[in-house]
């Protein structure tokens, strides 16, 4: 069972809801053109668990994106069902090619990071020159 402190609210969310406001916001970088990131995906249960249509559809990126990759360190990520392509990602490295993406999002992801250096390295390495990294 999942919390959802909004779920007694019409609509299902507030107008201080940080995660439509972080999506929004994201949102704005994306382009019909971008190729998007979700670095540390997992199974997508925002998209097949959660009841409220705002935090579907801000958070699905790739419905704007020319392209939408999910990567993780867990192989769950395989099963996420809300992106265009799927990828473990093992010792620290992307297994995408040297500035292609556009824009990436690591949404809870930060907390977990034990090399925080190499981390960022590997984000700037993907990142097309004036890409975002949102986080």
């Amino acid at each position: 069972m999942s919390y959802e402190p909004y779920s007694h609210l019409p609509g299902r969310f507030s107008t201080s809801d940080a995660t439509v406001d972080f999506y929004l916001r994201v949102g704005s970088y994306v382009r019909e053109e971008s190729v998007v990131l979700d670095l540390g995906a997992g199974r997508g249960s925002w998209w097949s668990d959660n009841s409220s249509n705002i935090h579907r559809r801000v958070r699905h990126l790739g419905a704007f994106a020319g392209r939408a990759i999910a990567v993780d360190i867990d192989p769950i990520v395989l099963t996420n069902k809300a992106f265009d392509e799927t990828y473990v990602m093992e010792d620290g490295v992307l297994p995408l090619p040297r500035e292609s993406v556009d824009v990436v999002v690591a949404d809870f992801v930060l907390e977990h990071v034990e090399e925080p250096e190499r981390f960022c390295a590997e984000v700037a390495r993907v990142l097309k020159p004036g890409g975002m990294f949102c986080a």
